[in-house]
C-alpha cells in the first residue's frame, strides 16, 4: 500500500523542498494529500515571500497541485477539529485533514504546533520534512536517487546536484542535504556553501530586470 502524506501550507509554499515532495509524489513514491484550506494557506505564503510576484504567478505552483492531483483534496473534516484541542489552534485543520485523509504522515516545518501523542494515536505520525527526507535517503536511497535526477532535469537553470542539494540545504533541509552528499560522495561544505548560494540568488534576483526570484532558487 502507497504511503498517504499530508503536505502542510510551509512545506508546499517552499521552491526547491516543495518540488523535490511534488517529484517524489509523481514517481509514486507517496500519496499526496492537502486541503483547499491549506492551498490557500500556501498560496498566500508564496505572496508574502514574493510582493513582486503577481497574482496569477503567486498561484501558479499551487494550481498546478490542483491539476496533477485532482483527488489529493480532503473534505469533510470539520468535524475532527473539535476533537484535537490538544493542537495549536491555526494548524488545528491541518491534523484535521491528516486525520480525515487517512495520511499516514503529516509533513511539516512547525512540528512544535502537533502534538505527537494525539495523531499517533489516530494513526498519524508528524515528521519534521527535512526529517522526512533523510529518514528516506537512509530507507531507500535508489528512489531518492531517481528523484534528484529528475529534479534536476527539469530545473530551468542547467544546475550540478551540488547545487541542487545546496539549495535544499538553504530550504530548510540542511540535514538532508549532508545526508545526500555523504550518500553521492560529494565534498560539500555546507556551512560554507549554504551563505555562497544564498548570495548568488540575491544577485541573480538583482539581476533580473523584474526583480522577480531566480526560477530555480529555494524561494521561487
Amino acid at each position: 500500500m502507497t504511503l498517504s502524506v499530508l503536505l502542510d501550507a510551509d512545506v508546499l509554499a517552499r521552491g526547491t523542498l516543495g518540488d523535490l515532495l511534488a517529484v517524489m509524489a509523481e514517481n509514486g513514491l507517496f500519496e499526496p494529500l492537502w486541503s483547499e484550506r491549506i492551498l490557500e494557506e500556501a498560496t498566500r505564503a508564496i505572496q508574502a515571500m514574493h510582493p513582486d510576484y503577481s497574482a496569477d504567478r503567486a498561484a501558479g505552483r499551487i494550481e498546478a497541485l490542483r491539476r496533477w492531483w485532482p483527488d489529493s483534496a480532503v473534505t469533510g473534516y470539520a468535524d475532527v477539529e473539535a476533537d484535537l484541542l490538544e493542537v495549536d489552534p491555526g494548524d488545528r485543520h491541518v491534523a484535521a485533514a491528516a486525520v480525515r485523509g487517512g495520511a499516514d504522515v503529516l509533513v511539516t516545518k512547525n512540528v512544535r504546533h502537533f502534538p505527537a501523542a494525539p495523531l499517533a494515536a489516530r494513526g498519524v505520525a508528524v515528521e519534521d520534512a527535512d526529517d522526512f527526507l533523510a529518514a528516506w535517503l537512509a530507507a531507500a536511497p535508489e528512489s531518492l536517487d531517481y528523484a534528484l535526477s529528475c529534479q534536476l532535469s527539469v530545473r530551468r537553470v542547467r544546475s550540478a546536484l551540488d547545487d541542487l542539494l545546496t539549495d535544499l540545504a538553504l530550504d530548510s533541509a540542511p540535514r538532508f542535504a549532508a545526508a545526500a552528499a555523504t550518500h553521492f560522495g560529494l565534498s560539500i561544505d555546507l556551512g560554507e556553501a549554504v551563505p555562497k548560494r544564498r548570495a548568488q540568488h540575491r544577485a541573480a534576483r538583482r539581476s533580473r530586470p523584474d526583480g522577480a526570484a531566480d526560477p530555480d532558487s529555494p524561494d521561487a
